[in-house]
């Protein structure tokens, strides 16, 4: 499942690059990352982006991710896995230490024991730490809502496992006692929350892409030939938005696809509404800030590349 979100949402072709005949057009997209608690926008020409890419992006990337929920720094999206995975390992570890046989849980109590008088040989560590995997991906639902161990007599292995869980998530060394037994599940489960944070980023940008103003590069050229065809006459709101549909005809999939699907449309109503506020005062067409040859000077085309589909954001950096 999870890879299959990787596949359909992040092992895209991504580029990146400034060139286009009217205005600027960076091109890129997320790419997951190792520890799973984060992602980041990038290119795909092994380099590092300009200092004007790089501020065209974040701009975009900031106003995209306001409300989100989402932790945004420096192109990168981060995720709070930290909560989600302790009550999961330390849930599912306290119902799992309850069903063991008593012969298993006095030699675990004294393999967890400082000065334990048992250590646990490597097959008993192999079947117990596949034996808690197997009951927390059985259990997951209920088990994760576990919050006690037992008495006063296992009060210490509640106080090891909050230290082995704190130490993993900083990237400090664990004891090697609780490591042994806990690292398949503590592992699984980092992976499995990653995944499930990256798919709700995904699910975020999907639900809320109507509210966001859409462009290509092609239908941007067409639509200010298309007003400046006018003749200088004076264009109201609505006209200049019939205008901006019918610079989508440079891709009749695109036109079919909104017009049978309001939620499709609405990200270019969005795009004529930015326009018109930007590039018309009473009704007049600002040619020295928006034609062809000076529209370059405020508006850059951010492209975000998913799979065999992308999306040409419209930013607005002018006055």
């Amino acid at each position: 499942m999870f890879k299959k979100i990787l596949f359909l949402q992040f092992l895209i072709s991504f580029s990146c690059y400034a060139q286009s005949s009217i205005v600027t057009l960076v091109q890129g997209g997320f790419r997951t990352t190792n520890s799973l608690n984060r992602v980041v926008f990038v290119n795909s020409l092994n380099r590092n982006f300009t200092e004007q890419e790089f501020l065209y992006i974040d701009n975009w990337l900031t106003k995209r991710l306001q409300n989100s929920g989402f932790v945004y720094n420096n192109l990168s999206v981060y995720f709070n896995v930290s909560n989600d995975l302790s009550k999961n390992v330390k849930g599912c570890f306290n119902s799992w230490f309850k069903t063991l046989l008593p012969a298993d849980r006095i030699t675990l109590t004294e393999h967890f024991k400082p000065n334990g008088m048992y250590t646990l040989s490597s097959d008993e560590i192999e079947r117990l730490s596949n034996s808690i995997l197997k009951y927390t991906n059985d259990n997951l639902l209920t088990c994760k809502n576990d919050n006690f161990l037992g008495d006063i007599t296992t009060a210490f292995i509640t106080l090891g496992l909050d230290q082995y869980l704190s130490d993993r998530m900083n990237n400090l060394t664990p004891d090697i006692k609780y490591h042994s037994v806990l690292s398949k599940v503590y592992d699984q489960q980092f992976k499995k929350i990653g995944w499930e944070h990256v798919g709700k980023l995904t699910s975020w940008l999907d639900e809320t892409q109507p509210n966001y103003p859409l462009l290509s590069v092609e239908a941007l050229e067409k639509y200010l030939t298309l007003i400046q065809q006018q003749n200088n006459k004076k264009i109201s709101e609505t006209e200049a938005a019939f205008i901006l549909l019918e610079s989508l005809n440079t891709n009749p999939e695109l036109v079919k696809e909104i017009l049978l699907d309001h939620n499709k449309l609405l990200p270019y109503i969005q795009t004529a509404t930015l326009l018109y506020s930007k590039c018309f005062s009473n009704g007049d067409f600002i040619a020295e800030k928006c034609d062809v040859k000076n529209i370059g000077n405020n508006l850059v085309i951010v492209k975000l590349n998913r799979k065999s589909k992308s999306f040409s954001h419209i930013l607005w950096v002018g006055s």
